[in-house]
């Protein structure tokens, strides 16, 4: 299992860019992999339109701390 880690904040675009380019992964790379994507404290919550299998985890930071 691999890990990814994709940080996001208030860039839904890129995020669409970034999710279609995840789904022409062949199905047999995605099963070994595992996604965490973290918004951090976006004013636009991370909008995921994800219509294929994927290991997806999604963290929001709630807070501002200054320095995330």
């Amino acid at each position: 299992m691999l890990t990814i880690v994709y940080s996001y904040y208030n860039s839904s675009k890129a995020l669409g860019i970034q999710i279609d380019n995840w789904s022409q992964y062949p199905i047999e790379l995605m099963k070994k992999l595992h996604f965490i994507l973290i918004d951090d404290c976006s004013d636009n919550k991370a909008d995921l339109k994800i219509n294929f299998p994927i290991n997806l985890t999604l963290s929001r930071v709630a807070e501002r701390e200054g320095f995330s």
